[in-house]
């Protein structure tokens, strides 16, 4: 005789469906919720790296995905998915153990027994009680299951059946069927397993390098900037330009015979004598320019010191007789 797995009881069948869709269910939340982890870092990563405009689109994802984890979190909670996955896992392991015995006269339902089918109810009913009490839910309460379907009919065929048939039966479809699912159950473990563990390696090894390449990049942009600026600390310091002649100015001598001129004329000085050496400016003589630009006339005395006026380096070698200049591009100064 084979003793088949629809050989079962409903029961058995009603709870096996419910441990593998709460158990389904489970994983999938488990996985969902790794995925948007992986997700919210990826994309925390991206808007630090660069920001995409105002929106800030990484940074909108990121939260997006840290608020996902947490409704599926909730959403697996309320459900109790996994709690409710174990607790009918078990009371389908046990609705079959207790079968198979009934069904070969196992104990506690030996020849000796006189009622085995009261017992094996009496069994049936304590152990599915403990159950109940951690909070496993009994289909028969809700009317998914009929009541009266514990013990079927290839169950007691078995059971009228001799010793020797009993025990062959068991060994076979019991035995030998549940080894060879352990067999299958770890092999496909052993292939997620290693398929998962070369996964994580590429991640990390992928994570390390955009990590070594994002130094890499801010250390070359640093040295670029310090090079930059020391080259651009050197230019001016060799290229500053001589002091321009600081002659005095009658009208616009100052208390205690400094000559009052201010740091805007100065600059006006300094920026017509530059434009004469490099010839960056255009220069010419005042009466022969005609146009709408503005015009300054910079008078330069004739090396006449007033009182008081410190000259020295090159100031002094430079004085010069007065001539006047015209500057396009500056405003005009005051005589």
């Amino acid at each position: 005789m084979t003793f088949r797995h629809e050989d079962l009881p409903a029961l058995f069948h009603h709870t096996d469906r419910a441990a593998i869709s709460r158990q389904r269910e489970s994983v999938q939340a488990t996985r969902a919720q790794l995925l948007l982890l992986v997700a919210a870092a990826g994309a925390a990563t991206l808007t630090s790296a660069s920001a995409a405009g105002p929106p800030r689109v990484f940074a909108a994802l990121s939260a997006l995905a840290y608020a996902g984890v947490l409704v599926v979190g909730v959403r697996a909670t309320r459900r109790r998915a996994r709690p409710q996955w174990q607790l009918n896992r078990s009371a389908a392991e046990f609705i079959k153990s207790l079968a198979w015995r009934y069904a070969v006269h196992g104990a506690p339902f030996g020849s000796e027994v006189a009622d085995p089918r009261a017992t094996y109810r009496t069994r049936l009913e304590k152990g599915l009680d403990e159950l109940r009490k951690m909070g496993w839910e009994d289909p028969r309460t809700a009317g998914l299951v009929p009541e009266g379907g514990e013990v079927t009919g290839a169950m007691e065929r078995l059971r009228g059946m001799g010793y020797q048939a009993r025990r062959e039966t068991y060994v076979r479809d019991r035995l030998i069927e549940q080894r060879d699912w352990y067999r299958r159950k770890t092999e496909v473990s052993r292939r997620a397993t290693s398929l998962w563990s070369w996964t994580i390696v590429l991640l990390t090894c992928l994570g390390l390098l955009l990590a070594l390449s994002g130094l890499w990049v801010d250390a070359g942009g640093a040295g670029a900037a310090e090079f930059g600026g020391g080259g651009r600390d050197r230019l001016e310091r060799g290229a500053a330009p001589p002091s321009a002649d600081r002659g005095a100015h009658p009208d616009r001598a100052g208390p205690g015979g400094d000559d009052g001129r201010d740091a805007d004329d100065d600059h006006r000085g300094l920026v017509a004598d530059r434009g004469v050496r490099d010839g960056a400016l255009r220069l010419a003589p005042a009466h022969g320019l005609a146009g709408p630009a503005q015009q300054l006339t910079a008078r330069r005395p004739g090396g006449r010191r007033l009182p008081g006026r410190r000259r020295t380096g090159v100031a002094q070698s430079r004085a010069a007789p007065s001539r006047q200049t015209t500057v396009t591009g500056l405003p005009r100064a005051r005589a």
